[in-house]
């Protein structure tokens, strides 16, 4: 695994997003999106963290009950999407509450504290109304069931991307992401 080329670690990449979006009607812009945004390119002479990310990162995307507990998720989401859903609308919800976020958390504030139930709030509802639903209590126990069941190794995935990338914003927009996540739990299950 350590020996692939960029190309061939792109392609192992590919597959994955394959193998978890094959037969369900996705949105094409959005696998570009996340096929792009997600492989692996180490450096000329990666150090051996980026190696050891490499090489753990393969494993979870080649693991079979990782790609199946993925493409559930992937399909659960996309049959519950509308037909007018706009990916790009979902993800500028998440990114409107990334900088209060980031300020939170660096300043040690916790995501259960008060400023974290508002910041999951934000969340709670930009994506209501991003994927044209009602801010009900379904909607919400559907969504705290998303968060409550996310495999840790979706949110490892992207660790390991920031590693192999030796970008420390990266690194630091994963670290923002899983506080928001844990904001979200915590209001959703208080």
């Amino acid at each position: 695994m350590t020996r692939l080329t960029n190309e061939e670690r792109k392609a192992v990449i590919e597959r994955f997003f394959e193998r978890i979006t094959e037969g369900i009607p996705v949105d094409q812009q959005w696998v570009t999106t996340m096929r792009t945004g997600s492989s692996p390119e180490l450096p000329q002479d990666p150090t051996r963290e980026q190696l050891d990310a490499w090489i753990e990162l393969a494993e979870i995307v080649t693991d079979e009950g990782f790609i199946a507990e993925m493409r559930a998720t992937t399909e659960k989401f996309w049959s519950d999407a509308p037909s007018d859903f706009e990916p790009g609308a979902l993800f500028k919800a998440y990114a409107e509450v990334s900088d209060n976020a980031a300020q939170a958390m660096a300043s040690g504030l916790s995501p259960s504290s008060s400023e974290g139930g508002a910041i999951a709030e934000r969340v709670i509802t930009s994506h209501a109304r991003a994927v044209h639903k009602e801010d009900d209590e379904g909607f919400r126990a559907s969504m705290l069931d998303g968060y409550a069941n996310q495999d840790p190794r979706a949110a490892r995935y992207w660790e390991l991307l920031a590693t192999i990338r030796g970008d420390e914003s990266a690194a630091q927009q994963t670290r923002v992401t899983n506080w928001i996540a844990e904001a979200v739990r915590a209001r959703l299950s208080g």
